[in-house]
C-alpha cells in the first residue's frame, strides 16, 4: 500500500517539477488581443448595421456589399500597429519564459525573434480580414431577411454574434500558438531540441493530447496529434491547444559526465 502512495507521489512530484520547467502562455497578452480583435469586429458590425436598414431596398443590396467589402479591408489594414505591438509583447515575455525556466542558458538569447512580429501581424490581419469578408458573406445571404422589420434584429444579430465568438476563439488560438512557435525557436537556440509533452487534465483536452501526456518527443519529429488525417503537431501547434512543452535539458547533465570523468 504504501508503495503505490509512494509512486503516486513521486509521479505527481515529477509532473510538477517538468510543469514548473514549461513556459506558460501570458493571460494577460491573451486577455489584451482578445479585446482588440472583438473591439474591431464590433466596430466593423456597427457599419453592417448602419449599411443594412429596414428601408433598404433590394436594388441596393449589390452596392451596400461592395462598400461593406472595402470597408472590411481597411478595417483589418488599420489592426497591424496593434498585432504588432501583440507580437513585441509576446516576444519580451517569451524571453522572460526562457531565462525562467532555463536559467544560465537562456541569457544571452536575443529579445526578438527574426521575422516573428513581422509574420504575426500580417497573419492577424488575414485572419480579421477573412472573419468580416465571411460576416459579411452571411450577411447578404441573409439580407432580404433582415431588412424586414420584425426580424431583423434577431436575424441580424445572431449573425453579428456568431462571428464575435468565432473572432475570440481565432484570437485565442493566435496566441497560443504564437507563444507555442516562440518557446520552441528559443529553446533551439539554446540547445534544446526534445521536450515532454503536457496535456492540461480537464474535459476540454482531447483524447489524442491526453495520451501524449508524459512523452518524450523531438521539435523535429513532432507525434500525430490527429491518426485520421495524420497530421504531426508539437504542443500549442493545433487549433486552440492549451497543452505545453517542457524542455529536456541535457547540457548541465553531459557537463557534469564530462566533469566526473576528468576528475
Amino acid at each position: 500500500m504504501r508503495s503505490r502512495f509512494a509512486a503516486r507521489a513521486a509521479k505527481k512530484n515529477r509532473r510538477a517539477q517538468l510543469l514548473a520547467r514549461a513556459p506558460r502562455i501570458s493571460p494577460t497578452i491573451e486577455a489584451a488581443f482578445v479585446a482588440a480583435v472583438r473591439r474591431q469586429l464590433r466596430a466593423y458590425h456597427d457599419v453592417i448595421r448602419n449599411a443594412y436598414t429596414p428601408q433598404m431596398r433590394q436594388d441596393d443590396f449589390a452596392s451596400a456589399y461592395q462598400t461593406l467589402a472595402q470597408k472590411a479591408k481597411q478595417f483589418s489594414e488599420a489592426f497591424t500597429a496593434t498585432a504588432f505591438a501583440m507580437a513585441k509583447r509576446l516576444e519580451k515575455f517569451s524571453k522572460s519564459e526562457a531565462i525562467r525556466t532555463l536559467g544560465d542558458i537562456a541569457s544571452d538569447l536575443p529579445s526578438d525573434v527574426a521575422g516573428f512580429a513581422e509574420q504575426f501581424a500580417a497573419d492577424a490581419v488575414e485572419k480579421l480580414r477573412g472573419l468580416m469578408d465571411r460576416t459579411l458573406d452571411d450577411v447578404e445571404e441573409a439580407a432580404p431577411l433582415i431588412v424586414g422589420e420584425e426580424i431583423r434584429t434577431s436575424t441580424l444579430e445572431n449573425i453579428l454574434e456568431g462571428w464575435i465568438s468565432r473572432g475570440i476563439n481565432s484570437a485565442r488560438n493566435m496566441v497560443t500558438q504564437g507563444t507555442a512557435q516562440l518557446n520552441q525557436e528559443r529553446q533551439k537556440e539554446a540547445g534544446i531540441d526534445t521536450y515532454v509533452w503536457l496535456a492540461m487534465h480537464d474535459d476540454k483536452t482531447r483524447p489524442e493530447h491526453a495520451a501524449l501526456d508524459g512523452q518524450e518527443h523531438s521539435y523535429d519529429d513532432p507525434p500525430l496529434t490527429d491518426s485520421d488525417i495524420g497530421i504531426p503537431c508539437n504542443p500549442g501547434d493545433d487549433y486552440n491547444c492549451r497543452c505545453l512543452a517542457s524542455p529536456v535539458i541535457r547540457i548541465v547533465a553531459q557537463a557534469a559526465d564530462e566533469e566526473e570523468a576528468a576528475a
